[in-house]
């Protein structure tokens, strides 16, 4: 990606760059999408992805953890989250979702990011 100069996450990749989830996506691969999208622009998302749950985190409240700790860069927050395994945060929901994505027993190749 740096190479057509992406430097940061406000460049996102466009629709005329090639990125692997296209090349899974055009290979057969169903390809799900659970959480925040910082890697691609709106039209990218057609040639590159099946299906896309923005599922991640909990957008609201600080940082659970403190600087220093090992779970200062989870984005798990304080208000309505629970630290742990928590049924209260984005995280656990894409962890569920991707269970009964795989439970469907789907026959085509799939790829979850």
């Amino acid at each position: 990606m740096h190479v057509l100069g992406h430097r940061t996450q406000t460049h996102l990749v466009r629709s005329y760059e090639d990125n692997w989830l296209k090349y899974l996506k055009n290979a057969g691969y169903y390809v799900l999408w659970l959480g925040k999208n910082d890697m691609l622009a709106a039209d990218s998302f057609p040639d590159s992805v099946t299906e896309w749950h923005n599922l991640v985190g909990i957008k609201m409240g600080g940082n659970a953890f403190s600087f220093g700790t090992a779970g200062y860069y989870s984005f798990l927050s304080e208000e309505g989250a629970e630290l742990g395994n928590s049924t209260k945060n984005g995280d656990y929901a894409a962890v569920v979702a991707a269970v009964e994505f795989m439970q469907e027993r789907r026959y085509e190749p799939f790829f979850i990011w």
